[in-house]
């Protein structure tokens, strides 16, 4: 399948050594769990993974035995299963609306943590290696897990801090909204919520979305400080629900160049 595909020799080779387990282990199909056994043994998703809190050596051990457990059937032809299947169609068409010279493993990777129904996928989540978590740390760099993902940043030109600590500082009269641009966050996603949740109309929010896409953020509009803080706070949940790392800031109005009051 990955034959015509532009996927980098690492995520190759993992793939490759996925299939020589499943063979050596008498399994009919390639599975998740063979390509995740892979990983935990090499070096760059040995980093990423305990860059994100997980335990490479204990996830191991842990699909060992589930793999062991797995119905056997000697089979000339090795099939990949559906989920494996769907994540490697899912990294190649990443790979392209990205415009990413190749499929690398860390993209591999957030393609198959969206398949949720996976045995090796629910085990990496168990381990704070979660899609989102992985998403935010490829197009952000933050190394916080899942679970303590900020909503939002509030940025001045010296100094960032969090959205809780907006009201322990001197308040902000006016906000503006900044959304900034991820590989991984959908262009429709981005359009919907400046429709739903900021009152664009159609044209206005596909011309921002394309900005926002192109430039690498746009400016959403100046707001009050307590207005600014409900809407991000909404996105950030829509975002999350939908494992979307879509990144806001707040920056006082005046500080980011030109704004759009709304």
């Amino acid at each position: 399948m990955t034959d015509s595909w532009a996927i980098s020799s690492e995520a190759e080779q993992v793939l490759q050594e996925a299939a020589s387990e499943a063979y050596r282990r008498e399994h009919p199909t390639v599975e998740i769990a063979h390509v995740i056994l892979m990983m935990t043994m090499h070096g760059s998703s040995i980093e990423l993974m305990e860059m994100l809190g997980g335990k490479p050596k204990k996830l191991r051990d842990e699909l060992d035995r589930y793999l062991d457990d797995r119905p056997r059937a000697v089979t000339k032809q090795l099939d990949y299963e559906p989920a494996l299947t769907k994540a490697l169609q899912r990294s190649h068409s990443h790979r392209v609306t990205s415009k990413l010279a190749e499929i690398t493993i860390d993209n591999l990777l957030a393609a198959i943590l969206a398949e949720k129904s996976s045995f090796a996928v629910a085990a990496l989540a168990r381990h704070g290696v979660t899609r989102l978590a992985l998403t935010s740390y490829l197009s952000h760099g933050t190394q916080a897990s899942s679970r303590d993902l900020p909503e939002a940043r509030i940025v001045t030109r010296r100094e960032p801090w969090g959205l809780s600590k907006l009201w322990k500082r001197p308040p902000l009269e006016r906000c503006q909204i900044i959304m900034h641009n991820d590989s991984f966050t959908t262009y429709e996603f981005v359009v919907d919520v400046l429709m739903s949740v900021f009152n664009y109309d159609r044209e206005d929010a596909v011309a921002l979305t394309r900005e926002i896409h192109d430039v690498g953020y746009g400016a959403v509009g100046d707001y009050t400080a307590d207005k600014a803080a409900v809407l991000v706070a909404e996105v950030s949940r829509r975002a999350r629900r939908n494992e979307f790392p879509l990144a806001v800031s707040l920056v006082p109005f005046g500080a980011a160049g030109t704004g759009v009051a709304r």
